[in-house]
């Protein structure tokens, strides 16, 4: 079979590990990475000499020589690469928040549609083990509760906390909740940076059940967590070590308590072979899709109109 030829647009410090991904699953899938691209020069120079890749500084350059991109630059640049690589028939997978505005993931998913394009975005908490867990254990839940706070970064600061946090627990609860979200109340403020850098948001679902999701990058320690109740049952996980505690008060005196570690895997390599079983066809398919990417960010205008930010 012929080789999908991949190669990853912006290799900075998320980027760079992209990059490695692709090339640990050489062995194993149809793929080989054959560059790296940087609008930083001596960044994609460095982390192609890494990987014994070619180094590119215009994406451009790109065209003709790749047949998908991962998409990792800073997040007001996805909408202009992505469109680049679909206008010229490049699958794509873009890095959480796909774009800035809903009307640019419209236009992207559109795109793709037209070219017969895989368009899918990285939500890789979806592929976090103790997550799977969580759901593999508690099929309806009554209570959701997602927390997710960190020590404060230049990267990922030129968007908004909902944009670069929350936005993985909207999706992990899209994930957990099929059924219709309906936003009770939100909150936010900024301490550091021009927008949000801490949110918390309400949410109700199915009759009155909650969810109740908390954010923050200006937090002394790193935290992220998830408690899911139902009925008699409760699920609590640390989706940083892989700690998962499930508890069964059937009979309040006597509780039943398991616990164990699901392992912290390794969510972009999972992200990443997902997408390239999902351009080589391969079933079930379980590559995040970009309408996934779109709603989403649907939702984090929902919660910055709520909060009054733009």
């Amino acid at each position: 079979m012929k080789k999908l030829r991949a190669a990853v647009v912006g290799v900075g410090y998320l980027g760079r590990f992209h990059a490695q991904k692709y090339k640990a699953l050489e062995a194993e899938l149809p793929v080989e990475l054959v560059g790296v691209c940087d609008l930083f020069k001596d960044q994609a120079e460095k982390v192609g000499a890494e990987l014994g890749v070619r180094a590119f500084s215009n994406p451009r350059d790109l065209i003709g020589q790749v047949d998908l991109v991962t998409i990792a630059t800073v997040t007001r640049a996805h909408f202009e690469m992505a469109q680049l690589f679909l206008e010229n028939g490049i699958h794509c997978n873009v890095e959480k928040p796909m774009t800035v505005t809903v009307a640019e993931s419209e236009i992207l998913l559109q795109l793709a549609a037209q070219k017969n394009l895989k368009l899918c975005v990285g939500h890789s908490e979806r592929f976090n083990p103790a997550f799977q867990k969580a759901r593999e254990l508690i099929k309806s839940p009554h209570v959701i509760e997602l927390s997710r706070h960190a020590p404060y970064k230049t990267r990922g600061a030129d968007v908004s906390v909902i944009h670069d946090l929350m936005i993985h627990d909207l999706d992990l609860l899209r994930t957990l909740v099929p059924t219709e979200l309906k936003l009770v109340d939100a909150q936010g403020g900024k301490l550091i940076s021009p927008s949000l850098d801490w949110a918390q948001a309400v949410f109700e679902f199915g009759g009155g059940r909650r969810a109740l999701v908390s954010v923050s990058r200006v937090a002394p320690v790193m935290t992220r967590s998830l408690r899911i109740l139902a009925g008699h049952e409760s699920v609590l996980c640390d989706l940083q070590t892989g700690d998962v505690q499930w508890a069964q008060f059937q009979n309040p005196e006597a509780p039943v308590i398991q616990t164990m570690n699901a392992g912290k895997g390794d969510n972009l390599l999972s992200e990443t072979r997902a997408y390239l079983q999902a351009v080589l066809g391969h079933e079930p398919n379980l590559a995040v899709p970009g309408v996934d990417g779109l709603r989403a960010m649907e939702w984090v205008h929902r919660l910055m109109d709520r909060i009054g930010e733009q």
